[in-house]
């Protein structure tokens, strides 16, 4: 679920522990209060019909969307404008860890984000880590721990 506050995107799950992701997003939350609106021309639509639950992205007739809704009216054909290949919605969860780890961003935050009591979680099933982003990370590693070359660049006793 997702309510939009002023100017901060707050995110929780029901039946959850803890108190959800907060995350100052100006943008989504713009996009957000945009969709409200057309959301609130909606309901004048289904008056009379209207369920409101006070959900952020209702069905039609402002209930509890479908998990089946969502994903072949809604998220394939975006997926499928993008010219992106097909995944599970739950996947973004995967791909925004691993982009997450990838940007350097520190993985204890990461679970908070996600809401994992164990960082063992966050690691060995979110974050997916291939080839390439290990040859980055020595690279990276590398360019801070040079050799010198030569008594000239550095102590004759360098390793």
């Amino acid at each position: 679920m997702c309510r939009v506050g002023r100017a901060v995107l707050r995110l929780w799950w029901p039946g959850r522990t803890g108190t959800g992701a907060t995350a100052n997003l100006p943008e989504i939350v713009e996009a957000l209060k945009a969709h409200r609106l057309r959301q609130l021309d909606e309901r004048l639509r289904y008056d009379g019909a209207w369920e409101d639950q006070d959900l952020v992205f209702p069905n039609k007739k402002g209930g509890i969307m479908r998990i089946d809704n969502l994903r072949y009216r809604h998220f394939k054909p975006l997926l499928e404008a993008a010219g992106l290949p097909s995944v599970r919605l739950y996947d973004l969860r995967h791909s925004f860890s691993t982009l997450w780890v990838e940007s350097g961003e520190d993985l204890e935050l990461l679970q908070r984000i996600l809401g994992h009591t164990s960082i063992k979680t966050t690691a060995d099933v979110y974050v997916h880590l291939g080839e390439a982003s290990k040859k980055r990370a020595m690279e990276r590693f590398g360019r801070n721990y040079r050799v010198p070359k030569g008594p000239s660049e550095g102590s004759e006793n360098a390793v």
